[in-house]
This record gives structure tokens, sequence and C-alpha cells, in this order.
């Protein structure tokens, strides 16, 4: 990390409007949309909950995965197979490579960029304007997508190149032969899981890499998977870097976090992720006696369709692919709670209550919108039900207190003469 300038300066009125325009902005919609995020997320678990009933229910097991008969033609049939033909060769020709048995191919980057944070305090007001102190620090690391830094308090000591040569890019295959069934591109932008592609020395394809735009990008392939590109700077950005330092007065900051460099601005490393399973188990729908594979619609028009490495029974896919989708229904869960202690935060009767209040109140405000989405969504079931009445009741019990209280407060206030002298008052005037 390196430590910026501090800056101090006076706040106009147009700035400090701009700034509670935009906190309005970001707070509003992070009220609405945690909500809405939680309750669509929800939605998303009933629907495959209830197809996934259905599918169990209808799934036809096939012994093997040859021949394909009429009878199964529109039923949702299941298998594994360890006869796996892609329809094609996926291959990335910026680093001459081939993937000859893959399905899906994910190049993934990552570029060394500075980020620029702050810290701001006011220390004073001067002609009815505040003050500010602002401190600025620079941390250099890897991320997923470039930061500009044009608008940086030191862009020159702390510029990140914008080169991207090769971006961050999805390949499939249109379809392929699962032992005698076939299945389409829908089916295969379904298949799981992706697994990081590394070379051994024996491996590596040498020859097509070294005649590459990669190479010649002066990028290397590491033993962990990475294929590293160097950032080169030319005379002149090097020249117009300086002179930029110089301008800014950052030319002579050496700082001893300058000696322990990960990476340098402008390097870009990456890794390519891929499907390339020895052994399948599907759970899809056969649309005619080729053995042409399809999503299955279930009534609710959820689409199930699931392709997973190794040998697995139909009820362990419907697990897998549950236990995947629970974890965005956990984190929406979390995000709801982090909101109902935000609104807690904000609701000046609940401001003066005690920690222990706030965090149980909390609690019961997610637990209270939570099962009110379970019986929108699932009807009056035993735990939807019970939940909704206990959280309620700890609502009533732990808020209704504070509001009689803030009630009773302001209503105090009203009522007290604005210009009657305070004990303090009166002693000063004797």
């Amino acid at each position: 990390m390196r430590v910026g300038r501090t800056v101090v300066y006076q706040e106009s009125h147009c700035g400090k409007m701009c700034k509670t325009v935009m906190a309005m902005v970001l707070v509003v919609s992070f009220f609405v949309g945690v909500p809405i995020y939680g309750f669509l997320k929800e939605l998303e678990r009933r629907d495959m909950t209830e197809a996934f009933v259905e599918a169990a229910q209808v799934v036809e097991p096939l012994a093997s995965d040859r021949n394909p008969l009429f009878s199964n033609n529109e039923k949702l049939v299941h298998f594994h197979s360890k006869n796996l033909r892609p329809a094609s060769v996926l291959a990335d020709a910026d680093f001459g490579l081939q993937f000859n048995n893959a399905w899906q191919v994910q190049r993934q980057v990552e570029y060394c960029q500075w980020q620029e944070t702050s810290t701001e305090e006011t220390i004073g007001r001067s002609n009815g304007k505040d003050i500010k102190r602002v401190k600025y620090y620079y941390v250099k690391s890897w991320h997923s997508h470039r930061i500009p830094s044009l608008l940086f308090n030191q862009p020159a000591a702390h510029h990140n190149p914008m080169r991207n040569p090769f971006p961050a890019r999805d390949w499939n295959v249109k379809g392929g032969q699962v032992g005698d069934y076939y299945v389409d591109e829908a089916l295969v932008k379904r298949m799981k899981p992706f697994t990081l592609k590394q070379f051994s020395k024996e491996q590596f394809p040498r020859v097509s890499f070294v005649n590459s735009n990669a190479y010649e990008q002066h990028f290397t392939y590491t033993k962990d998977g990475y294929f590293y590109g160097s950032y080169q700077k030319s005379n002149f950005e090097r020249v117009a870097k300086l002179f930029g330092e110089y301008l800014e007065g950052s030319l002579l900051d050496f700082q001893i976090g300058d000696l322990f460099n990960i990476c340098e601005a402008g390097d870009i490393r990456v890794r390519f992720y891929t499907v390339e399973p020895t052994e399948m188990s599907v759970l899809a729908q056969q649309s005619n006696e080729a053995g042409h594979l399809q999503e299955y619609i279930a009534h609710n028009q959820y689409k199930v369709g699931l392709l997973y490495a190794g040998k697995h029974t139909s009820d362990e896919l419907i697990t897998l692919e549950k236990n995947a989708q629970w974890w965005l229904v956990f984190g929406s869960r979390l995000l709801l709670l982090f909101w109902a202690l935000m609104v807690t935060l904000v609701v000046p009767p609940l401001q003066k209550s005690s920690v222990t209040n706030r965090l149980l109140t909390s609690v019961f405000l997610a637990g209270f919108v939570l099962s009110s989405f379970w019986l929108m969504l699932w009807g009056s079931t035993f735990i939807a039900s019970l939940t909704f009445a206990g959280c309620m009741f700890g609502l009533y019990t732990l808020c209704a207190p504070a509001f009689v209280l803030y009630s009773a407060q302001r209503r105090t206030n009203s009522h007290q003469p604005a210009n009657v002298p305070g004990p303090s008052e009166k002693q000063a005037t004797s």
C-alpha cells in the first residue's frame, strides 16, 4: 500500500448537494433493491423445487446410453455415459491452444491495477461552508476489471494502463454425442463443473504458442496455470510518466511499500477453465427416436436439464443442482439480514436502542420479511406461519416501547415553549 497526499479544501454548496443526492439514490436503491432481490431468489428456489419434485416423479431411468427407444419420446430420461464426443474442437487462436475434449472453455483475465481509496473528515467551518481534509491511499493488486486512473488524485504516480489485448471470453460447442444420444447447445451450456486447465511440460503446445499473438505480447506460461503477460513500457510512456510525476509532486515520493511489488500496473494474467469430463450423468428430455436431448419444461415453466461430470443417480443430480442454488439463496438471506440492520440504524425510534435490541430487531425484521415471502410463495405452511407469527411478536415486543417513548418525547418537545429560559439561563440573568 502507498500513502498519497492529504488535501484540505472548502466544500461548495453544489458539491455538498451532489453528494447528498447521490447518497439518497444509493440509499433508496439499497433499501428497495435488497428485498426485491431476496424475493426473486426465493421465487427461483420455489420454482426449482417444484420442478424437481415433478421431475423425480416422471423420470425414466435408462439401462445404458445406447439405442434410444421411440417409447421414450417426450419423456424425461436419466443415464450416464463414458462415450463422450463433442461436435467440434474448441480452440483459442490468440494463445495457440486447442481443447480437444472440452465442451466449454472460459478464458478468465485478471489485471494488475492501482485502486484509490480515501478517508475524509471535517476539520472546521468557514463562511458557512465545511472545511474537509481528505487523505488518499493506493493499493496495487489483481482485479477482474480495469480501473481508470485518470481521475485519481495522483494519476501519474499510480497510472493504470488500459491495455486489454485478450479480453475474457467463453466458448462452447454447439452440441455433441453422449453415447447414442445427442445433446443440444442449451444443454451443453448447463454442463458442470468447470475445472482449471493446467498443462504439463509434455502436454504444453509450445510450437503453436510460440507462433501465437500472446507470445508476441510477451506472455509466458507458468506452472500454476497462468499465462503471464508483463507490461512493456515504451520510451515515450516512461518520459510522460516522469513528467506527470514532476507536475503532481510525486517524482521523489519513494515509500517502503515500493520494495514489495506483487506485480506492475498493466501486467495481465490469464487462466483457462474447461468442462471436459471423461464420464457424464444426464437428466434431460428425449425429443425424438434419434436420441436428441433437450431441456424438460415443467408445468411451472421451469427448465430442467442437468449434466454433471461423473456417475450420479437422478436424485443425486437434483441434489447437486439444489445445493449449488442454495448458496445463492443463503447469500440473499444474509444480505436481507444486513438490510434489516441498516433499517434499525435509520429509523429514528430505534436509533437510541441498545446494541442488543437493534441486533435482535434486525433478526426479527429479516425473519418477518423472509417469512412473508414464504407465505406468498408457498402458502400457509407450518414453518412459514410459525416464523411469521414469532417474528411479528418479537418485533412488537422490542419496537413498541421504543416507538411509544419516541412519540412521547416528540409531544413533549412540541409542547415546550421555545423562548422559556432554562435553569442555567435564569442563573446567568440573576
